[in-house]
């Protein structure tokens, strides 16, 4: 090997050494980030935990506000992450954290297993979380408008199991609408009239349910678990997702309108 071949081959290995003292820092900070984050809930300090979040992103606001709320109407908060995965993207990263979250309300004590991505951003030396909130379990659970939400969900599932039609279609809007699917909230009737005609049993549950309000609409991401007994035979489905529109009328009351 000459010389040029040494010097090109020492240049390589100090810029290799260099990236992974780079990628090292970077998920060391990243990690410090998580850590603080931690504390900020477990002690219910809200300024530490806001501390961890970008203050100029359009969702900041938002964020401190669901914040409040969690830490006003919940009792001893307590987040632990089991697994987290990072990804650095010069001035941004994503964060995979796996976590588990569990805290008290009315008396009674509450816990969620829960996989969220954080999105971060480079502010000089230390990252700060652009969009992601770990909370979002218990302020759904906790908000007065996702409780609503939560129980038009839960009375269409139920009113599935129950083969239960009048119940099923006072979950949708009579203007129901989606586009994809060119269905109406007639073809919706037909369809659901036609399901509970096949299945002799239907054991649909909710596994998981992520709500996002928007002022008068609303995003439901909805996982879910279906089996049943079609014409004798006994019928267990892989696990599904569904999306929903929902919006809120006049009276309040919150009705789907679209399918996603």
């Amino acid at each position: 090997m000459n010389v040029i071949e040494m010097k090109n081959l020492s240049l390589c290995l100090s810029l290799c050494l260099l990236l992974s003292a780079c990628a090292t820092s970077d998920e060391a900070r990243i990690d410090k980030l998580l850590q603080s984050m931690e504390k900020g809930i477990d002690r219910a300090d809200l300024e530490t935990f806001l501390e961890c979040y970008d203050r100029k992103s359009p969702r900041f606001p938002e964020i401190e506000a669901m914040t409040r709320h969690v830490f006003t109407r919940w009792e001893k908060v307590d987040l632990t992450i089991s697994e987290r995965a990072i990804y650095v993207t010069g001035n941004e990263a994503r964060v995979v954290v796996n976590f588990f979250i569990e805290g008290h309300i009315d008396g009674k004590r509450k816990s969620y297993p829960g996989k969220r991505s954080l999105q971060l951003v480079r502010q000089g030396n230390r990252w700060r979380i652009a969009e992601g909130f770990l909370l979002e379990p218990l302020y759904s659970f906790s908000s007065p408008e996702k409780a609503r939400i939560r129980e038009v969900m839960e009375r269409r599932a139920e009113a599935l199991r129950r083969k239960d039609l009048e119940r099923y279609l006072s979950c949708f809007s009579p203007n129901y609408h989606d586009p994809v699917r060119k269905t109406d909230f007639s073809q919706i009737k037909a369809e659901i009239i036609e399901r509970f005609r096949k299945w002799e049993k239907i054991d649909f549950r909710i596994t998981k349910i992520e709500i996002t309000i928007r002022g008068k609409s609303a995003i439901v991401d909805e996982s879910f678990q279906l089996s049943g007994i079609i014409h004798g035979k006994e019928m267990t489905f892989p696990p599904g997702r569904e999306l929903f529109h929902l919006e809120k009328d006049e009276e309040g009351r919150w009705r789907i309108v679209r399918g996603l």
